[in-house]
């Protein structure tokens, strides 16, 4: 029978390029793709601990046992205050930090598991003060929406340091950081520099834009107190104002009275230990603040942080409990040199179809070429018993050792055993090596046939308890001889050579350790009979003295190709062709290219069309670690939170791409992907950086796009390409990040410090995700509604005269974010719960109550939408109201943010941003809006008293003055 292990036992499958320069970029423990958020390591929980987590210490870090202890001492303590402030649910269980190899070996340090590596670490921490210049604040990378998880934590050397002061007690920083990393909560508090630091609530209180609620205070332009925020040109975070609590001189960040505050907010006070909370009973301190214009009520529609927390798995699966203490286990990992062992299946079933000889010599190219220098190999074979041919001995670079492991292999296949026979004799092997094996290798060499007991589903526990990964190499082209087990990567773009050597198209598999190879650029065109095809490719200063490596796909017959540096040189014959039996690829050896351009020339000879693929990498990190070069190169990464989409649930799947040189964000980037189908068709997808739509945050590095064109169940092949305007720049914050820990002295805007970068491009390594449930007809009906609209905000109000609200939001579109919207419906209510919780039934904003705008003809997606609407009918002091978009097939978009007003006479909310009218020129008042308005007065003026219809009659005179401007668009004139 053939073999397929069970789900326990941990197994990937390893390519590896044979005869081509790439081989020397691979390491196998780095092949394994995460099962977690974005690729990375899971973090589990069970019983209300939470396991799993790996703190990562760069390699840039100086060597520091004090490090340690102090990474200890705040996770501890953060472990407490996170039990606490979840009502005694969660706390951290196991903790294991990963220091860099160059660190001192010390016995007491374990070998990492299968994926402890600071690529796909959930914490990070590195040097601040290193020549890489990385963030000097802690923050997480959150490209998700609410409630998902974030990809990593970032902390600086400096937490864990005599200047940890600057940001607050260190242990305090991760449990809000962790509010972000795992429950996908936003900040409570001003985030960017265009944030309102402060706000006039509908009370017309100014109140901080944090939580908890009803924070009062005054306003300060210079040392003179100001009544009204109007008067604060450019708005809450201008420098000309700030706002401090009463009775408090040092600045309304630093601490708010009575321990009020939450872990999202103020965590930087002592006594603040709880996260925000939306209940009417609770405890008035933390409770949420509806109106505060922070990320957290735009990005989780109101919702408090105690509410989306609840909603998570953690909450929902742990119960109260009692502990005598919530202090975690730690572990140190440090990575040493890899163990591996083969196994060589020469047993009868090899004999079929030359399977034995192109195992062996599969296997000798894997010994030459694939098997990183200095890592130890040993060797088991299989025929009539289990024999060691070589015990784990160490690989160095000279050949004529390699040849030594030649020696003494089974030259036919014989007899028939066992299979799983073979595991304990590997763990022995190593064993022999190492006490403690865990993260070693054992790769079999087999076509899976394990019909003798014991096979290797009765030895999982052995593998278990050993902590070693059993994997899987390749020999045929014909995948079902090759051994099968789970968690495999995808295979169907590996290539096998007619002569047997194996080689490996990286844009297909899942090999995703991005510190291995860079690849600068992907060119992919489809040529006829002599087309021609010219593009250039540019190698940034990054990659100076770096090994650059250059080659192409085709399928019928090799193309003409050029290749010519900028600098004159041509490359003509360099490249080495490589014959396949589906793809053909060329490949030149490696070379030195300072920065420059590279222009190359196609030319296709084919009779019939065909499609060529130009490829550039460079091994940056093989040879010369990153640390030692003098320009940090910028990487690039495509990214999802789950590679699973159920189309008939959810609609759409959402692509992010990351840009980044050292953790900073790099901003102003041209990315685009090609999102290839099931049946070979494509769909080009441009991510945006700009805070709208998907995008969560503007100008963090994190481009959002999302994809909603099916076609059918399936593979969906996702290939992006990242390209500068015309020149790139990074920005660092060191006061302030997106999404992470504020520092105590924030009175004044926030400041970037940004810097330039010379043209760069990027073609990070593809992603794949799988859509189950494709409706039949999902390309001929419309299934996808409006998006959800988040920023539903009140612009002003004006209560004397006629009752008016401006109101404004960012227009969805007819699919998603695309397109143009059919209607909205806007609805209100007197109590919040019942427009969140019975949006349909609850009443409806109608077309005679609005003034100069309509809800029946929405903007072109990303437009903002202005609405003058008016209130003078509603009886009670306080209303909610939310809306939604929907298309012409009545799919309805989901109810947007709840916006809470009150109606009181004399509590004029004036905008922090004062609105201004943009007006280009002459133009008359729409004579429909116009009637409405004059029908509504006529309606008014019959309740109102003589001094009512005095101010009606200024307001009329006021709209005759401004009917001679033009309106953009749907924008008001706000009655005043």
């Amino acid at each position: 029978m053939k073999l397929f292990v069970v789900n326990t036992v941990m197994a990937f499958l390893v390519f590896g390029s044979l005869k081509g320069s790439f081989s020397k970029l691979l390491e196998f423990q780095d092949f394994q793709d995460p099962e977690g958020p974005w690729r990375r390591q899971p973090i589990l929980i069970q019983d209300g601990g939470y396991q799993n987590l790996l703190v990562a210490v760069h390699g840039e870090v100086k060597e520091s046992i004090g490090l340690i202890e102090n990474i200890k001492d705040a996770f501890t303590k953060a472990s407490q205050i996170l039990y606490e402030a979840t009502k005694q649910r969660v706390y951290f269980q196991d903790i294991s930090i990963l220091v860099p190899s160059q660190w001192s070996k010390n016995s007491s340090y374990e070998s990492p598991r299968p994926n402890e590596t600071y690529h796909t670490s959930r914490v990070i921490l590195r040097d601040e003060e290193s020549d890489a210049a990385p963030p000097a604040v802690p923050f997480v990378r959150q490209p998700g929406g609410c409630g998902e998880e974030g990809e990593y934590m970032y902390l600086p050397r400096r937490l864990f340091g005599s200047e940890h002061s600057i940001f607050g007690d260190p242990a305090k920083v991760i449990v809000h950081l962790w509010g972000h990393l795992r429950w996908g909560l936003f900040d409570e508090f001003p985030t960017t520099p265009n944030d309102q630091f402060f706000f006039q609530s509908n009370q017309g209180r100014v109140e901080p834009s944090f939580c908890p609620a009803e924070l009062t205070g005054k306003v300060l332009q210079g040392n003179r107190e100001v009544a009204n925020l109007s008067v604060c040109t450019g708005g809450g975070n201008n420098v000309s104002c700030e706002f401090l609590l009463t009775d408090n001189d040092d600045g309304w960040l630093t601490r708010t009275p009575n321990g009020r505050g939450s872990l999202m907010s103020s965590y930087l006070q002592d006594s603040v230990k709880q996260f925000c909370h939306s209940e009417d009973e609770g405890d008035v301190n933390s409770r949420h603040n509806h109106e505060a214009p922070t990320q957290q009520n735009r990005l989780c529609l109101g919702k408090s942080s105690w509410d989306v927390i609840v909603e998570s798995g953690d909450i929902m699966t742990s119960q109260t409990r009692r502990l005598n203490h919530a202090k975690p286990n730690f572990r140190i990992v440090q990575k040493v040199d890899q163990l591996f062992v083969v196994v060589l299946d020469a047993r009868e079933n090899m004999k079929e179809n030359n399977k034995f000889q192109r195992m062996m010599e599969a296997y000798k190219h894997y010994v030459y070429d694939l098997f990183p220098p200095y890592s130890h190999l040993g060797v088991v074979s299989v025929n009539k018993t289990t024999e060691k041919v070589f015990p784990c001995l160490k690989l160095w670079e000279t050949p004529g050792f390699r040849w030594f492991m030649d020696r003494d292999l089974p030259t036919a296949p014989v007899n028939h055993s066992s299979l799983g026979a073979s595991i304990p004799k590997a763990i022995e092997i190593l064993q022999e090596r190492r006490d403690n094996i865990s993260g070693s290798v054992i790769l079999i060499m087999s076509d899976g046939t394990d019909d003798i007991t014991p096979t290797i589903a009765d030895v999982q526990d052995d593998i278990a308890s050993a902590g070693v990964v059993l994997a899987s190499l390749p020999f045929s082209a014909n995948f079902s001889e090759n051994i099968i087990l789970p968690n495999t990567v995808d295979v169907k773009y590996t290539e096998f050579l007619e002569n047997g050597k194996i080689h490996q198209r990286y844009q297909g598999t899942r090999v995703t350790d991005w510190t291995r190879f860079i690849r600068i650029a992907k060119e992919e065109v489809y040529l006829d009979t002599d087309d021609e095809y010219r593009f250039h490719v540019t190698i940034d200063v990054a990659f100076d003295g770096q090994e650059v490596f250059l080659r192409f796909f085709w399928r019928n017959s090799k193309p003409e190709v050029s290749v010519t540096m900028e600098d004159g040189t041509t490359l003509a014959n360099y490249f080495n062709d490589y014959i396949g039996r589906k793809t053909n690829y060329s490949e030149a050896d490696p070379m030195l290219i300072n920065s420059q351009k590279i222009y190359v020339y196609l030319n296709s000879t084919e009779p019939s069309p065909q499609t060529i693929t130009f490829e550039v990498f460079t091994g940056l990190s093989v040879r010369n670690d990153e640390a030692l070069v003098a320009v940090r190169p910028v990487r690039a990464s495509l990214m999802m939170y789950s590679s699973l989409v159920n189309v008939t649930k959810e609609r759409m799947i959402r692509i992010y791409g990351t840009v980044s040189q050292v953790e900073r964000p790099i901003t102003a980037c041209i990315v685009k992907a090609d999102v290839i189908n099931p049946e070979g068709g494509k769909t080009t997808l441009l991510f945006r950086d700009d805070g709208k739509g998907i995008d969560n945050h503007r100008e963090d590095g994190i481009y959002s796009a999302y994809f909603t064109n099916f076609t059918s169940n399936g593979d969906y092949h996702v290939d992006m390409s990242v390209k500068i305007r015309k020149r790139g720049k990074w920005k660092r914050v060191d006061d302030l990040f997106t999404s992470g820990a504020m520092t105590p002295k924030l009175k004044y805007p926030i400041r970037y410090r940004y810097g330039g970068l010379p043209p760069f491009q990027r073609a990070p390594l593809p992603i794949t995700f799988t859509a189950s449930d494709v409706p039949k007809d999902f390309q001929t009906l419309d299934y996808l509604p409006p998006a959800i609209i988040t920023d539903l905000r009140l612009v002003t109000t004006v209560l004397e005269s006629i009752p008016t609200l401006t109101l404004a939001w960012t227009a969805p579109g007819d699919d998603f974010m695309e397109g143009q919207a059919t209607g909205y419906e806007l609805m209100f209510t007197s109590t919040r719960s019942a427009i969140r919780d019975d949006f349909g039934q609850v009443e409806k904003v109608t077309e005679d109550t609005l003034i100069y705008a309509t809800l029946k003809k929405p903007k072109p997606a990303l437009n903002t939408e202005y609405l003058n609407v008016t209130v003078a009918f509603y009886s009670d002091s306080r209303i909610y109201l939310a809306i939604r978009a929907f298309d012409e097939y009545n799919n309805f978009g989901d109810i947007s943010n709840i916006l809470e007003i009150s109606l009181i006479s004399g509590n004029t909310s004036v905008p922090v941003t004062p609105y201004r009218l943009q007006t280009t020129g002459q133009t008359e008042i729409n004579q429909g809006n116009l009637s409405k308005v004059v029908f509504s007065l006529i309606v008014l003026i019959g309740t109102l008293s003589a001094t009512g219809i005095f101010v009606l009659v200024s307001v009329l005179v006021a709209k005759k003055v401004k009917s001679r401007q033009k309106v953009s668009g749907s924008i008001p004139l706000v009655l005043k």
